[in-house]
């Protein structure tokens, strides 16, 4: 993930699915990712996580979607009777001025 916002790399996909059993770390490793993506700031040794030419400098905003209550066939209320059926739907009604409209809101 560092290497595709730093632009020195994309070797792994850029969206990925953490799958591991109850206590497999997804919590951890996500927490861990948000650090890094914000400059690992007040950390002492981040070359003991990670390079450090990896870090990135510019800030980056960071969006987390929890698919365990999607509904993509009838779509997560946005209120006012609108449905988003796709987590590009629901990133698209957080932020109506910075998405386009490739999903449009279902009434």
């Amino acid at each position: 993930m560092c290497g595709r916002l730093t632009g020195t790399g994309n070797e792994v996909a850029s969206i990925f699915r953490l799958d591991t059993s109850y206590g497999g770390g997804k919590t951890h490793g996500l927490i861990a990712l948000v650090h890094a993506a914000n400059g690992m700031q007040g950390v002492s040794n981040v070359s003991e996580f990670i390079d450090s030419a990896l870090v990135p400098k510019k800030k980056v905003r960071v969006a987390a979607f929890d698919g365990e209550n999607a509904d993509p066939a009838n779509g997560r209320s946005m209120g006012d009777d609108i449905f988003a059926h796709t987590p590009w739907g629901r990133l698209r009604m957080a932020w109506p001025e910075k998405l386009d409209m490739s999903d449009p809101p279902q009434r």
